[in-house]
């Protein structure tokens, strides 16, 4: 009988613990986890230097070009193509 009452508290004891460490975790996550971007979105950037001549329309154009040109399908999925021929060998 009392080699089942020790078993029954530490599994009570490692029960809390697991059960503190994912309050912790919680917490920290929603302490640590604020709104604010590292690099705000339409903020002027003093570190550095902002392209102001492409709009949003123009990166999706271009991107949209690029899938076109080298995104395949392939057995599962798609595959992006090399937009060189590769040799191998010489």
């Amino acid at each position: 009988m009392g080699d089942t009452f020790v078993k029954l508290i530490k599994s009570k004891l490692i029960k809390q613990i697991i059960s503190i460490f994912f309050f912790v975790l919680i917490v920290f996550s929603f302490t640590f986890s604020g709104t604010n971007y590292p690099f705000p979105i339409d903020k002027p950037y003093s570190y550095g230097i902002r392209i102001t001549s492409y709009s949003a329309s123009n990166l999706l154009n271009n991107y949209n070009t690029w899938k076109s040109r080298y995104v395949v399908t392939a057995s599962p999925g798609q595959r992006v193509i090399s937009p060189q021929s590769i040799c191998v060998g010489n």
